[in-house]
């Protein structure tokens, strides 16, 4: 699955010198381009973000949830936008 993600996010490249775009599954099926498959431990690698990252992401979320319920208890508005970002 992890490899199936890496293809569409566009993980493969070409080496033309003129073009080198990101190629797309039907390109990868074609025997026209050699490659190695990366393994999932070096797609993992991959990634930007950090354990700090994904921790303020969710006090954020959580923060965010925690104020609309508030909102909601005490009968204060909540903006359409909060409530589809809610949803």
């Amino acid at each position: 699955m992890r490899h199936g993600f890496f293809v569409i996010m566009g993980g493969f490249h070409s080496a033309d010198a003129t073009s080198g775009h990101p190629l797309d599954i039907n390109e990868l099926r074609s025997s026209k381009y050699i490659f190695t498959m990366p393994t999932t431990e070096e797609i993992g690698d991959k990634g930007k973000s950090d354990g700090l990252a994904k921790a303020i992401v969710i006090v954020q979320t959580l923060w965010f949830v925690l104020q609309c319920i508030a909102r909601g208890v005490r009968g204060l508005p909540i903006t359409e936008l909060e409530i589809v970002t809610l949803a």
